[in-house]
């Protein structure tokens, strides 16, 4: 939400003529819209071919889910998709070694679920990751890649 602003001060009475008053430009200010959706939980990965479909539980709040993506555990997770619904079909980011594929997600509010206009968005905190090993081995097991820099967790 945009709104403009102007701070007036004073001291004591404003309406008197011998009061200094200040006052600023006007700036115009963005607001967050919405509440924080909650983190997301409990997403699973399943894998066919080059493509990942990653499912998760609904956020409360959330109106978008920005998928992020790594090649590796501790890698550097980028954006690979915006969504509206609680599941999401991505291409490989390492198309040679499907275990070198790394997820987590973050709900977005915006206000209005079809709207695109994130830059006002309250944002949760990032998921967990999922991958494959943890499909596979659980959340205990740690599957490292010689990319992952160790020293992040």
């Amino acid at each position: 939400m945009n709104s403009n602003l102007k701070f007036i001060s004073g001291n004591g009475n404003l309406e008197l003529s011998d009061n200094p008053v200040y006052e600023t430009k006007k700036i115009k200010a963005s607001t967050r819209i919405g509440e924080k959706p909650q983190t997301v939980t409990n997403l699973k990965l399943q894998q066919s071919n080059n493509q990942f479909t990653i499912n998760f539980d609904k956020a409360k709040n959330a109106t978008h889910y920005r998928i992020l993506g790594a090649t590796s555990m501790f890698g550097n997770y980028t954006e690979v998709a915006t969504v509206n619904t609680n599941s999401a079909k991505v291409n490989a980011l390492d198309s040679k070694n499907k275990y070198n594929n790394y997820y987590k997600v973050v709900a977005l509010n915006n206000g209005n679920f079809g709207d695109l206009d994130f830059s006002n968005a309250e944002e949760a905190d990032e998921s967990e990751y999922v991958s494959l090993e943890t499909e596979l081995f659980g959340r205990n097991t740690f599957v490292f890649s010689p990319n992952d820099d160790t020293t992040k967790n």
